[in-house]
């Protein structure tokens, strides 16, 4: 199954419609936290979809992280740094 950024865009929206709809809650900055292929980091369109925050009147705060597969040059020290934060969290 392949989804498109704007089946992802929908999904959001549609998400955030009901919980200011039928939760009620007021939603006054969201944070999404996504992950992929390194290379998704550098495309024009994971940028571009950021921009479109105005369309839910809230901002929008993304952060993009690694998966730690060992394939890329920055996964050894994701994988340092996530089991840093482990130990911290689980001490």
């Amino acid at each position: 199954m392949t989804i498109s950024n704007n089946a992802v865009h929908e999904f959001v929206n549609v998400a955030n419609k009901h919980l200011v709809e039928n939760r009620g809650i007021a939603i006054e900055r969201e944070f999404q936290f996504c992950g992929g292929a390194p290379m998704q980091y550098k495309c024009a369109v994971a940028f571009a979809d950021v921009s479109h925050d105005e369309d839910f009147n809230f901002l929008i705060t993304r952060s993009f992280y690694g998966f730690e597969h060992g394939k890329g040059e920055s996964d050894g020290e994701t994988g340092v740094l996530k089991t840093k934060l482990d130990d911290t969290a689980k001490s």
